[in-house]
């Protein structure tokens, strides 16, 4: 039997790094597309009358590190947990 062909929690360990590796790349490019987000839409938000513009970018602002890593390692541990 090959190490990578082991059932941990119902899946092959080698889907499991898959899914850790796709799940860490997933957590990386949302970080650097909030940071983006952020920057590219703070300044001409704060130049128009509406508050809506503001409020979308202080949701984008306070969304944390956590809440992505969340929700981008659900959808791989349960792809590979099918």
């Amino acid at each position: 039997m090959d190490l990578f062909d082991a059932i941990i929690f119902g899946g092959r360990l080698m889907e499991w790094l898959i899914a850790v590796i796709a799940a860490t790349l997933v957590f990386l490019i949302l970080l650097v597309v909030k940071r983006f987000v952020v920057r590219r839409f703070k300044t001409p938000a704060k130049k128009t009358a509406t508050d809506v513009d503001d409020f979308l970018v202080d949701l984008w602002r306070s969304t944390t590190s956590a809440s992505i890593s969340q929700r981008s390692w659900r959808g791989w541990a349960s792809a590979v947990l099918r």
